[in-house]
């Protein structure tokens, strides 16, 4: 395996400069510079025990905190020795950019910016040309359409590329990728996935049939309380006068049929009820199964 050295004479200079310390004056105008020393110097140690998970995590803390050529030198170093090599080189050049041209440490940083970039993968993503409202994604970032078609440094290892449109099924691929390998991957959407236009309709015969039988019901009790109601009208002509005075028996005839008449006429108003909620039922369910078997096995296709 190759040694990953590379950055190593550019550290041991950065450390020659200022006693193991950043070696440059801070490059932003609010940072906490304390904060940042502590971190560097526990990036510097972490590394040099092997440690370069602890050292980058330290680095860029030390970033974040206030930003230096020498902590990007450093953070580039543990992510070569990880073998992030797109992410080594980044910072590198990040680096290299801030740096005066007297710097003395300008000609190590070029020679090892050039050879590290020999050695940092290229992937191509390429999206067929017929699909152009689908996104693409490498690693969980999106690719533009300038992106697209572009050959990208990434670090060496495996890579997910996700392609999403509307209306089709999601396609993924993983790419391997090695040192200095160059890779151009075309992708396109998964297939059409096809929607139902319509689900079965509820059934609205169960309701229907209720109302119809509520309906039946109350007609019947309508014709035996109007029948008792009329039974009583002729006891009350047998039993009251025309100036409607009646004995006991007709005025109990007479409160038994204005009862009598009573439920009957509430009987046939709901039996009226019932009976129109029936039929609408049946109207919409008819109208609903007509819709579903128009529709049934048709498909929205994108």
């Amino acid at each position: 395996m190759r040694p990953r050295t590379l950055l190593l004479p550019l550290v041991l200079a950065i450390g020659s400069i200022a006693n193991v310390a950043r070696a440059d004056e801070p490059l932003s105008s609010k940072a906490d510079s304390v904060s940042a020393q502590h971190f560097f110097q526990t990036g510097r140690e972490a590394a040099a025990r092997g440690d370069h998970e602890t050292a980058c995590r330290a680095f860029e803390e030390s970033l974040r905190l206030e930003v230096a050529v020498g902590t990007l030198f450093n953070l580039a170093h543990c992510e070569e020795q990880l073998g992030r090599l797109a992410s080594a080189w980044q910072h590198l050049q990040e680096g290299l950019d801030r740096l005066e041209p007297t710097d003395p440490r300008h000609a190590p940083a070029r020679a090892s910016a050039a050879a590290l970039e020999a050695r940092v993968p290229r992937l191509t993503v390429r999206l067929a040309s017929t699909s152009t409202e689908a996104h693409v994604l490498r690693d969980g970032v999106e690719l533009s359409s300038v992106s697209l078609g572009t050959p990208l440094p990434v670090n060496p290892g495996r890579h997910t590329i996700v392609v999403r449109a509307s209306g089709r099924a999601e396609a993924k691929v993983d790419i391997d990728l090695a040192e200095g390998e160059k890779r151009t991957v075309d992708v396109a959407p998964g297939p059409v996935v096809a929607i139902p236009v319509a689900k079965a309709p509820k059934t609205l015969r169960t309701p229907m049939w209720i109302s119809a039988g509520t309906a039946a019901v109350a007609v019947g009790a309508g014709l035996v309380t109007g029948g008792l109601a009329m039974g009583r009208a002729s006891v009350v002509d047998d039993h009251c006068d025309d100036a409607n005075v009646c004995d006991e028996a007709g005025r109990d005839a007479l409160s038994a049929g204005k009862t009598f008449g009573t439920v009957s006429t509430v009987a046939f108003v709901t039996a009226g009820v019932a009976a129109t909620a029936a039929v609408v039922l049946w109207v919409l369910g008819r109208d609903a199964k007509t819709s579903h078997e128009a529709s049934s096995g048709a498909l929205v296709r994108f």
